[in-house]
């Protein structure tokens, strides 16, 4: 598929499509079909995110550089997971913190929305990436 369309239309259509299966998730989260489809968009928009990604990456380091690139690509996913986990449970925990009245799908449904706003961050950002690839 990146040879066809492009990594920079991949990354950012993968970002899109995970925004919009939250943005479902979110919305079904009373309906299990809605639940199930949102969570297999949310995978295939990773799905096609990720590999493009990673290639967009690695492609833009200079060959002598690769093994470099590569650590710092695998350091980087596991820090932003990481971070990630972090965030969400940190805002989980602020909005059910902060009103005890609230139910949990309060802290749910604001975890979500604070995900699906960076993924659409996340493709705004894929979007102005260049093409260009060193060899």
């Amino acid at each position: 598929m990146a040879d066809r369309f492009g990594l920079r239309r991949l990354t950012t259509a993968g970002m899109v499509l995970a925004a919009v299966g939250l943005v479902v998730l979110i919305a079904g989260r009373d309906a299990t079909v809605l639940r199930v489809v949102a969570l297999a968009v949310i995978g295939a928009g990773l799905g096609a995110f990720t590999p493009a990604n990673n290639a967009a990456i690695m492609g833009a380091a200079p060959l002598q550089r690769s093994g470099s690139a590569g650590g710092v690509l695998n350091l980087t996913r596991g820090l932003g997971t990481s971070l990630g986990v972090a965030l969400c449970g940190s805002i989980y925990a602020f909005v059910q913190l902060r009103a005890p009245q609230s139910t949990p799908d309060d802290g749910f449904v604001a975890t979500v929305t604070a995900l699906a706003v960076l993924a659409l961050l996340a493709a705004l950002a894929a979007s102005a990436r260049s093409e260009r690839r060193t060899a």
